[in-house]
């Protein structure tokens, strides 16, 4: 273990040399004629028009991204998100400029920058370390499956993110690369576990990003750095390839700061995984092309039910601006055309216990297996091959450095489940699953609208921010790994059903605020086509003010 604590000490230096060696290579390619045209904050379109137009090249939105890096990241706000850039990028992109001029774009996606969050192994010379000093310089001989399709829309991946160690946590936080900074308020979480990809497609260190979610990774970040982030169906989006956490709960997604973006990458990432069996469920009826469904009336007609409270619990009284920025959403989506049935109650069928235990069984106890199939399957480099080996490389690294040891020790010193204790949690799994579907045909909807994450990123460890509020939390200063105000993203994350989130607003100190939308297995196209409707008629999100961010 001794060269993984090495790196942690000269990542910085290591990363801010490699990024200006590849500046420096990357300008010199750049054709210096072309008019100016800023990747830091363009969509998928602008991407794709600026290279119709001549207006810029892949070399030079490479070169943009690696100095966008380099000036938010390891300087100025130093928001801490990207682990490494892709040591080969300039070669990458060149070589997607020559695809171009040859015959055009290789897909949807070309030359599109991707951050990819450190738990998807990706064929290149990029550790994949999900986030920890553990795995060392572990590097994988092929891409994941979801990245391979990636490259195959033309996506140019251009850096690894940090992520919670190993996907345990909501902090941001990772041995490897450290604690990242909420993109909105430096002195408050990112969220997690794919608060690197968050923060890095919000402050433009890339246009899009990949995330994983098992109970809310990918929704949290989203909310708390103002973003859509999709969590798609169980089974839509392949995972062979991505460091696990549980085959009954994870799922793979995009995370993008519009619904159109999100859409796209959604439909590149879709797809049959031969290394994924939950796939299967989505022959027919995972899209290549989700955006068909980017209708700005699409709220007309639409009918909605409203989620007033969730596993017995109230999902209002946490937050004030919380509680507001909802009603103003409901009230424009009525006015857009909306019918809205108020209220709906559909996760009170299980009680606060019965949720911890089904994430419990189906999660935490599955870990110490799945992990170590992965590491003998797909990463035959890593230095450690079992979970017993991972709990032992962590107490030696000691809580200053593995700061999440607790839980992730416990995790792989878990017992398996029994036969008994996996059938009562999957059988509690069903019981919700058949409420929230009863919920949306008894009530005739298209999907339920909740707010996403009940009260807003909390602030740092040690970190007492009079500006924040959440009924449910106790007095600041909070410890590692706080977050409060989940519980109603865990209702899709159990159920493995699909769900959205956009964009709702902002608390009064400038914490973003985000709107879910949840609907039925494989209808992401419903939600995408809501949430874009939303999205348009309101506006809301704002780009982060990272000269001036508190």
């Amino acid at each position: 273990m001794h060269d993984t604590t090495v790196l942690v000490r000269d990542v910085g230096v290591r990363r801010r040399v490699a990024g200006a060696v590849l500046c420096a290579v990357l300008a010199a390619c750049s054709d210096t004629g072309q008019p100016a045209f800023d990747v830091t904050r363009a969509s998928v379109a602008d991407v794709r028009s600026a290279l119709a137009d001549g207006r810029t090249t892949c070399r030079e939105i490479a070169r943009q991204v690696v100095a966008r890096i380099d000036a938010t990241d390891d300087a100025g706000p130093a928001l801490n998100a990207v682990l490494e850039i892709d040591p080969d990028l300039a070669r990458e992109a060149a070589g997607l400029d020559r695809a171009y001029a040859t015959g055009g774009p290789v897909g949807p996606l070309h030359c599109v920058p991707v951050a990819v969050k450190d738990n998807y192994d990706t064929g290149d010379r990029m550790r994949t370390t999900a986030g920890s000093l553990i795995l060392g310089d572990s590097r994988t001989p092929a891409d994941a499956s979801s990245i391979a399709r990636l490259r195959a829309a033309g996506a140019l991946l251009v850096a690894k993110v940090n992520m919670d160690e190993f996907a345990f946590g909501v902090s941001g936080y990772g041995s490897r690369g450290g604690q990242t900074l909420d993109a909105y308020r430096r002195n408050r979480i990112p969220g997690g576990s794919s608060g690197g990809s968050a923060v890095a497609v919000a402050a433009g260190m890339a246009v899009l990003a990949t995330g994983t979610d098992t109970a809310g990774s990918i929704r949290i970040p989203a909310t708390f750095n103002s973003l859509v982030g999709i969590k798609p169906t169980l089974g839509l989006v392949g995972r062979s390839g991505i460091v696990p956490a549980s085959r009954f709960l994870d799922v793979p997604g995009p995370l993008a700061r519009d619904v159109s973006d999100a859409a796209i990458m959604l439909g590149a990432m879709a797809g049959p995984d031969p290394g994924d069996p939950d796939t299967l469920h989505g022959i027919g009826r995972a899209r290549d092309d989700y955006t068909s469904f980017l209708d700005p009336g699409g709220l007309a007609g639409a009918h909605l039910a409203v989620l007033r409270a969730t596993f017995g619990e109230p999902l209002s009284g946490q937050n004030d601006d919380v509680d507001a920025a909802f009603a103003t959403a409901l009230d424009a989506m009525a006015a857009r055309g909306a019918t809205l049935v108020d209220p709906v109650v559909v996760a009170d069928v299980l009680t606060g216990g019965e949720v911890l235990e089904i994430l419990v069984t189906l999660a935490n106890d599955q870990f110490a297996g799945e992990i170590g199939e992965y590491l003998t399957t797909y990463a035959p480099d890593a230095p450690v091959r079992s979970a017993s080996e991972i709990a032992l490389a962590a107490r030696a690294l000691g809580p200053d450095v593995v700061r999440n040891i607790v839980n992730l020790t416990a995790a792989c010193d878990a017992t398996e489940p029994d036969d008994e204790a996996m059938a009562h949690a999957l059988a509690l799994r069903a019981r919700l699953a058949d409420a929230v579907l009863a919920a949306l045909d008894q009530s005739g909807v298209d999907a339920l609208v909740f707010p996403t994450v009940l009260c807003p990123a909390t602030p740092l460890p040690g970190v007492v921010d009079p500006t924040y509020a959440c009924a449910s939390a106790p007095p600041m200063p909070f410890g590692f790994g706080e977050a409060y105000g989940g519980e109603p993203i865990l209702m899709a994350s159990i159920a493995g059903l699909p769900e959205i989130t956009v964009p709702m607003g902002y608390t009064v100190d400038g914490a973003p605020i985000g709107l879910s939308f949840l609907g039925r297995a494989f209808d992401e196209g419903t939600l995408i086509r809501l949430a874009y409707a939303y999205e348009q008629a309101t506006g809301l999100r704002r780009d982060p003010d990272l000269v001036t961010l508190p």
